[in-house]
């Protein structure tokens, strides 16, 4: 699914602007010019980060950060103010902003602070969906073959885990390729890397 960068600012030409230069780039945007339609949609948001003014008469861009950041998925935020200062960056970052940039903006600079966001919330669907991939592959283990697969992991030969679980060498095998089998893993290096996936 492509990002979508959402774009809350009050001020038309501003707004304009903003959207002109992502469309440039070929980002996909939706431009909100109040903050109250902006939360009304919030709950619909695609995939993506927001552009969010921090000086608008109707609701505070720090209050919608506020609102944002109180729901179970909060979406990136970058804070833009042509009245910028140093305790109200700190504040936005502890709310929950991952960045805060300043009117003058240098064009450039924020099209890789957008970039690098997206990337990064891309990389993190990406392992999200890796380990939920995985999560349900293990699943399909019975208890004895996690068993296994522990000791396989950790580096047991077939002979250790035949001694370590009172088995014999040939269950120990059966279950192994199960295991694989099960797992979808090609080799010992692909299970192992599943196996940190879930952390065990």
């Amino acid at each position: 699914m492509a990002s979508t960068v959402y774009i809350v600012e009050d001020d038309l030409d501003v707004a304009n602007a903003l959207e002109w230069l992502l469309k440039s780039v070929k980002l996909a945007v939706k431009t909100f010019l109040n903050p109250y339609e902006f939360l009304a949609h919030s709950d619909k948001l695609e995939e993506g980060c927001v552009l969010l003014d921090v000086r608008m008469p109707a609701m505070s861009g720090m209050e919608v950060l506020k609102l944002l950041c109180q729901r179970s998925h909060c979406p990136p935020v970058i804070m833009i103010t042509g009245h910028g200062d140093i305790p109200m960056a700190v504040q936005a970052m502890q709310i929950g902003a991952k960045e805060f940039i300043t009117k003058p903006f240098n064009e450039q600079f924020l099209l890789e602070k957008i970039q690098t966001i997206l990337a990064s919330k891309n990389e993190v669907n990406r392992n999200y969906q890796q380990m939920t991939e995985v999560a349900k592959q293990f699943a399909l283990l019975t208890e004895r073959e996690r068993q296994v697969m522990h000791l396989v992991v950790d580096g047991y030969l077939n002979k250790q885990i035949a001694v370590e679980l009172d088995i014999a060498i040939s269950t120990v095998e059966l279950h192994r390729r199960k295991i694989m089998l099960k797992m979808q893993a090609r080799n010992l290096a692909q299970l192992i890397k599943k196996s940190l996936l879930l952390e065990i």
